[in-house]
């Protein structure tokens, strides 16, 4: 609804430029909430094609799960969005079930002050197995996931099924979120020759 909001907000006013600009592209960009924002914003104006024929895009930068897995991933979402995801980042693996694992999580753990941090982390690592797929929301469109130790700092286009359902509880899963890790995973990425997208 806010994005719809914000679509017919903007519009009279990106007309103008277009008119102005006939050479433009649009690109709509959101750190975060903003990259959902953007996300949907983009996806509304494609869909209605607000803007004929004038190129448009997005590109969301640690973007929170909002779409289902059907409709981030259809060809449609994908040609429109780009998301971009730093290492560990919890906000783009943040959705009703892993918020449910981290609630049975810490209830379980509560009453077992005496068992090992490794039994706590077996646990957790077992409850996350357990929980289902369904209804689940996923981060949109084509998923690049940059500075993960797990692929050797390779940039990686990634399916948000097979990576993103479980929180990655580590010493960087919050930090990996701020904008400056973005920031600077982008320009490591760029002045770095040997690192590779795959």
């Amino acid at each position: 609804l806010a994005a719809q909001h914000l679509a017919e907000a903007l519009e009279d006013l990106v007309h103008e430029q277009i008119k102005e600009h006939p050479d433009y592209e649009i690109v709509v960009c959101g750190h975060s909430l903003g990259a959902a924002a953007a996300t949907l914003l983009t996806l509304i104006w494609a869909k209605e094609k607000t803007f004929g024929d004038t190129p448009l895009s997005a590109y969301a930068f640690g973007p929170p799960c909002s779409l289902s897995y059907e409709l981030c991933q259809t060809p449609f979402s994908r040609h429109y969005v780009t998301s971009i995801v730093v290492g560990d980042d919890f906000v783009a693996r943040l959705n009703v079930n892993t918020l449910k694992d981290v609630q049975e999580t810490v209830v379980a753990m509560v009453p077992q002050e005496e068992v090992s941090d490794k039994k706590k982390l077996e646990f957790y690592h077992d409850l996350q197995r357990q929980t289902s797929s369904h209804g689940m929301l996923y981060s949109p469109g084509t998923i690049y996931l940059l500075e993960s130790e797990e692929f050797n700092m390779n940039a990686l286009e990634v399916d948000p099924r097979t990576l993103f359902t479980s929180l990655e509880v580590t010493s960087t899963f919050i930090t990996s979120h701020f904008p400056q890790r973005y920031v600077g995973a982008i320009d490591n990425l760029l002045k770095s020759p040997e690192t590779e997208c795959i």
